[in-house]
């Protein structure tokens, strides 16, 4: 993939659907080859060290898709994980994975500020690109609390929060150390005010032609 290159929420919708519709691909494929590129770079990288007790902060969507089956590749790596979700997988993508990690052993709790005990890493895997709308309620609580935490967060795909767009928080936002930006940084990264919440920025790949990437990618400017 081209560096240069950067992912609106259309482009990034584009991408998805025209990689499950005309080339075929199974959505769970594409959500496979996202979570094990993360896990390659978290057991890979600086935060290595910090595996010993990490929490994944899984949503609804598929967004926490990535998080349940980023678990499972941490799981068989020996990499002690558990998972807070907030709200049950309301895709099937999602749900299958979220089955897996109940199937293996991985602990899965509801989120509450009592159950997000010490962690040495946070996980954020709430939203993705596609929030379109103010974060409010439980999701408002987590990510306040986590970034009130003293343990770093590393954010799957975006910060859960962060306007994929404007780099804006929309109400709040995940402050992470870390983002893994799948298929490649967001439009909305190029913005001075998303920095705070990034972190650092590491792409990886999920699979999606690369004729969907030069066809929907923007050079960055």
């Amino acid at each position: 993939m081209n560096p240069q290159l950067v992912f609106s929420r259309y482009a990034l919708r584009s991408i998805d659907s025209c990689s499950i519709e005309e080339f075929h691909i199974p959505s769970i494929i594409l959500m496979e080859n996202a979570a094990r590129g993360a896990a390659e770079i978290l057991c890979s990288g600086k935060l290595v060290s910090l595996l010993d007790h990490a929490t994944i902060l899984c949503g609804t969507g598929n967004n926490g898709g990535d998080g349940y089956a980023l678990a499972r590749h941490l799981h068989n790596a020996n990499y002690p994980v558990s998972i807070l979700q907030l709200g049950k997988p309301n895709t099937h993508d999602g749900t299958v994975n979220a089955r897996i990690c109940s199937e293996i052993g991985i602990t899965i709790e509801p989120w509450s500020a009592k159950n997000a005990c010490e962690p040495t890493l946070w996980i954020d895997a709430i939203f993705g690109t596609g929030l379109d709308r103010q974060v409010e309620g439980i999701y408002q609580k987590a990510i306040l609390s986590c970034n009130a935490h003293s343990a770093p967060t590393v954010s799957l795909d975006i910060p859960s929060g962060l306007d994929c767009d404007r780099g804006v928080p929309l109400g709040c936002s995940i402050e992470a150390a870390l983002t893994i930006a799948f298929v490649g940084p967001k439009l909305g990264f190029l913005q001075e005010s998303a920095k705070k919440y990034t972190g650092n920025i590491v792409s990886t790949s999920i699979g999606c032609p690369q004729s969907l990437i030069k066809k929907y990618g923007t050079f960055a400017t």
